[in-house]
């Protein structure tokens, strides 16, 4: 069902007021009564003790009573606590396929979701609220850039990643972005490309998906002036391009008209260098950054020259909390009496980790984002990327200081002619072996082995200096000098990686995903002891 065109209006007029600046407490006492409201009949809730809580006239003991009704969970966690509930209740047969119970009208919302959708490797429920809020916040993309000097007449361009479609009865589980392209207005469909929901399935492959939306781009490329992307799912789709054409093929060529691009990702640190390699030709190109998910959670940078200040969205369908990181252990666990506070009650410069509850049906369900926070009111933050360290040796790895290392490594390798594309960093903790898988730009038949040997030790250097628990891991031999695998182009695409529930680090016990990124690549030359 189309979303009503003019309600769509009115939730981007309702946005735009919220960046005033609005009493946070305010803006998000509104969210979270009306998610206590609106869906007070619904099993979760009963089971939670909640359904009469948005009746307490105190926001302060509402917010109390929340937090002790409420436990934090992951989405996996979330998803298994509404199996067991089915298990025990009336709908035995929804748990045959789990995903069944989210749709149940009853279950975790007083209406059905209008969409599933995949966040973090798991389902979680889509409602209408969170795509009348991501149309609305497109909506207000288009005011604010002209309102900053570059008006947009033209197409937005979403460019996701690929992920698998599965149909349950009548409801397809596949990509937040392919829900919102199949739920758009006759208007919004004019106005971005491309038709999501008409591509079919890829079958998750990749290189399936990339095929789809370069044939988009080569018939409607004209008409894009916005282009929205994750950083690394733009510059493998700019390699697949490049190899189907025989050539490099810079995006100026596809996308001539491109104007803007909205990154939607932390940082582009790692790849800032091949960026600007595939965005030549684009000089009055500018860049900025919109964080958004399927749970809801919106971040936008609505000033063009000011970057890494993000706007927090509080009266939208979400209702944020956050969790110090100084609570959170290595491994993503909370430590036995962590804090958990809302907007009103963040303190300037600390570091939280971000958890969401929001009008579908999710409840305290941890991000697995961390943000800083720059100011209080309006809320401004700065993403810091996955809130989970790399530990199982007691290194302490958090994926922020491997970015640095490796944009470090790039601004030094300028005038090489060689860059690190990709970089993953994992361990074998049966062996006490961190490793690490390398993408370069460049064959290595053409870099000197002195190049590479110093790149390995340049890796080693940067996580000595940043982590204290890999030094001291190193120096009282619990663990051993890395390994370093350095791979050809391509490499980290063959292994048809999904970028979006992917970091910078592999926490499984036996390097898997680098082993996974080993036996995809063509070409692999080892550095040990580095």
């Amino acid at each position: 069902m189309p979303v009503d065109s003019r309600r769509t209006r009115r939730d981007c007029f309702a946005m735009a007021r919220h960046v005033t600046p609005i009493n946070s407490t305010v803006l998000q006492e509104k969210v979270l009564r009306k998610i206590l409201r609106d869906n007070a009949g619904c099993s979760l809730f009963a089971r939670l003790g909640i359904a009469k809580l948005y009746a307490y006239k105190d926001f302060n003991l509402l917010y109390q009573s929340f937090v002790r009704a409420v436990p934090i969970v992951s989405p996996r966690g979330y998803l298994d606590n509404l199996t067991g509930m089915a298990q025990q209740g009336s709908v035995r047969e929804l748990t045959q396929e789990p995903y069944r119970v989210l749709m149940n009208p009853k279950m975790v919302s007083a209406k059905p979701p209008a969409a599933l959708c995949w966040w973090r490797q798991q389902a979680i429920p889509v409602s209408t609220h969170e795509i009348n809020a991501f149309l609305a916040e497109e909506a207000a993309w288009r005011t604010r850039l002209t309102g900053q000097g570059h008006p947009i007449k033209g197409a937005f361009f979403y460019l996701p990643e690929a992920v698998p479609l599965r149909h349950v009865d009548d409801m397809t589980l596949g990509g937040f972005a392919t829900a919102v392209d199949g739920m758009r207005g006759f208007f919004e469909k004019r106005r971005a490309l491309p038709r999501l929901s008409l591509m079919g399935d890829s079958g998750g492959s990749r290189m399936r998906w990339f095929a789809g939306l370069l044939d988009q781009l080569q018939h409607h490329g004209e008409k894009v002036e916005v282009m929205v992307a994750h950083p690394t799912t733009l510059i493998d789709f700019g390699l697949y391009a490049s190899q189907q054409a025989g050539r490099f093929l810079p995006l100026r060529e596809l996308c001539p008209n491109l104007k803007i691009l909205l990154f939607n990702g932390y940082d582009v640190a790692v790849e800032r260098m091949e960026l600007g390699y595939l965005l030549a030709g684009l000089p009055d190109l500018k860049w900025a950054q919109w964080i958004w998910q399927p749970s809801g959670l919106n971040f936008v940078q609505d000033d063009l020259n000011l970057r890494q200040r993000l706007a927090v969205r509080l009266g939208g369908p979400v209702f944020y909390e956050f969790v110090p990181v100084s609570d959170v252990l290595p491994d993503g666990k909370f430590v036995r009496n962590y804090r958990r506070v809302h907007a009103g009650m963040l303190e300037n410069g600390k570091e939280y980790a971000v958890i969401v509850s929001n009008l579908a049906g999710l409840m305290g369900v941890s991000t697995g984002q961390v943000v800083k926070v720059l100011q209080v009111s309006p809320l401004l933050v700065q993403a810091k990327g996955p809130l989970m360290q790399l530990n199982g040796l007691n290194e302490g790895i958090k994926e922020e200081g491997v970015v640095q290392a490796v944009s470090n490594i790039n601004t030094a390798l300028q005038g090489r002619g060689v860059f690190v594309r990709h970089a993953l960093m994992g361990h074998h903790i049966a062996q006490r072996q961190p490793v690490w898988v390398v993408e370069l730009s460049r064959p290595m038949s053409e870099l000197p082995d002195s190049v590479l040997d110093s790149m390995a030790k340049r890796l080693h250097a940067e996580m000595d200096l940043r982590f204290d628990g890999y030094r001291k891991a190193i120096r009282e031999a619990k663990m051993k000098l890395p390994v370093v695998h350095f791979v050809g182009m391509g490499s980290f695409a063959a292994a048809q990686l999904a970028w979006s529930d992917m970091s910078r680090l592999d926490h499984t016990s036996d390097a898997a995903i680098v082993n996974r990124i080993l036996a995809a690549a063509w070409q692999v030359k080892t550095i040990e002891n580095a």
